[in-house]
């Protein structure tokens, strides 16, 4: 699920519900938008971003 924070508006993925930003550390964050997930994938494309638990150690 994709969720967005409130102060920073950082737009990540996680599977568990987070209690705060990973970024910023603000503890209010939302389901993100229809948008924002189209940007973080976007972003995710041009950069070729790997999620941090698909990364092998």
């Amino acid at each position: 699920m994709y969720y967005t924070c409130m102060r920073c508006r950082y737009t990540f993925k996680t599977e568990s519900e987070p209690d705060r930003c990973p970024d910023c550390g603000y503890n209010e964050v939302r389901t993100s938008t229809e948008k924002e997930k189209e940007e973080y994938e976007s972003f995710r494309k041009e950069f070729n971003q790997v999620p941090i638990e698909d990364r092998s150690v």
